[in-house]
């Protein structure tokens, strides 16, 4: 069964978040979001920080600095900052202002786990 935090609209948060399950943000944050599931910021929600996460699914406003395997800027999202990925998705009237670096992802079976790269800069204003 998969946990999830979700963060209700109205609410404001500063701070760091540890977690292990997947994330909802529908409120607004300042800080950093350490998790080891995917992190989903809502539509309407605004995010000020840094992400660490897999799997990042942008619906609303996020700032700050970005370290996924796999970055998705869904319609109306918007993304203003720097981004380290395996993958960067921009649907149709998503938002990316920042610099990318592109990370090779190699995997260990046998504990697994991931290790990241670093192979190429782009520098996008979309």
């Amino acid at each position: 069964m998969l946990r999830q935090t979700r963060i209700a609209a109205g609410t404001h948060i500063e701070g760091t978040l540890k977690m292990q399950n997947e994330l909802h943000l529908y409120g607004t944050m300042e800080g950093e979001i350490h998790s080891s599931e995917t992190v989903i910021i809502e539509h309407g929600a605004t995010f000020t920080g840094t992400i660490n996460a897999p799997t990042l699914l942008i619906r609303g406003n996020t700032h700050g600095e970005i370290d996924c395997d796999l970055v998705k800027i869904m319609a109306n999202g918007y993304l203003h900052g720097t981004i380290k990925s395996f993958m960067l998705i921009i649907e149709a009237k998503g938002h990316f202002e920042g610099t990318r670096t592109v990370r090779a992802k190699e995997w260990d079976e046998n504990l697994h786990t991931k290790n990241g790269t670093e192979f190429d800069t782009e520098n996008i204003l979309l």
